[in-house]
């Protein structure tokens, strides 16, 4: 009996201006604001969240979202929005983006990386150039010993000394840096000359011009020798030049081999092929100065890699 009356008094308070009256109650006093809070704050709701995320209905659910075409679509079309462009063009504009990169770019761990990669590239091609040298020094003297009937070399002889085509190589690289540097210091000659008034033609600039050349090369080649053991070519090609007892030729040693190295070359390159039928590769240079020509630590790891 009271059921119909219950339905008409609700009907009548809804239609009238009862539920704005809550609504405006419930905003003004924030009571929506309060009751998400407290239950965004509460260890039971972050434990139910935690909860539904370990499961497996979640990871089934972002998978099917994942693979879903329209998330591709939506994905795709949001990329070729004009919207994205214009984000990435402020941000790759903008002060802070700049600063970033080039914090990103001027930290230790950065430059550390670059130096490391450009290091590791220039190996690989010394590398690369050391092992190529290496096989021409074994077909030269291969070829050779092929055409006089004679079994090629093995053993010692090829994977400790240095052969003809590391040589050769190692004295081009030479020659071109004295030959730079002394037209560096013939041009420098020249200016403080004019600016004293000038060379006078004749014997005097070539006598001069002849003992520089001389000077420098003493000091290039014998002063490598005996300081170092070898040239900045023959470090690049990773031979050394030894004495008789294992180490390095002292400086009058390293003179006598210098000129040894002369006559070679006045020799039209002669003095060189000694070193395709010794079994040490001693050229004449070698023989006067009693010095033989090794591969350097590296490059006898290199060999071993090759053979094996």
């Amino acid at each position: 009996m009271l059921e119909p009356v219950a339905e008409a008094a609700v009907d009548r308070a809804l239609a009238g201006p009862l539920p704005e009256a809550i609504a405006r109650s419930l905003v003004e006093h924030h009571v929506i604001e309060r009751v998400v809070r407290e239950v965004l704050t509460s260890t039971e709701f972050h434990a139910a969240v935690d909860g539904a995320l370990q499961g497996d209905a979640a990871e089934q659910l972002v998978e099917r979202v994942l693979r879903s075409p329209h998330t591709a679509r939506i994905i795709a079309e949001t990329l070729d929005s004009t919207l994205t462009a214009n984000l990435a063009d402020r941000l790759v504009g903008s002060p802070e983006f700049e600063h970033l990169l080039a914090r990103t770019i001027s930290s230790p761990a950065v430059r550390k990386a670059i130096a490391e990669q450009t290091q590791s590239v220039g190996d690989e091609m010394i590398d690369a150039m050391r092992r190529a040298t290496f096989e021409v020094d074994d077909r030269i003297e291969g070829g050779v010993r092929h055409a006089v009937g004679r079994p090629p070399r093995t053993g010692e002889t090829t994977t400790r000394y240095g052969g003809l085509a590391s040589r050769g190589a190692a004295l081009a690289l030479d020659a071109l840096l004295v030959f730079g540097g002394y037209l560096v210091g013939a041009g420098v000659v020249c200016l403080i000359g004019s600016l004293a008034g000038g060379i006078d033609r004749g014997w005097t600039r070539d006598s001069l011009a002849a003992a520089g050349w001389v000077l420098l090369q003493i000091v290039y080649f014998a002063g490598s020798w005996a300081a170092a053991g070898r040239t900045p070519g023959m470090h690049l090609l990773g031979i050394h030049v030894r004495a008789p007892d294992g180490r390095r030729p002292g400086f009058g040693r390293s003179l006598v081999r210098l000129a040894g190295l002369w006559l070679s070359v006045a020799l039209l390159f002669l003095g060189f092929l000694p070193a395709l039928v010794d079994r040490r590769r001693r050229a004449l240079q070698d023989f006067l100065a009693g010095t033989t020509v090794t591969y350097d630590d590296r490059m006898l790891a290199l060999s071993a890699d090759e053979h094996l």
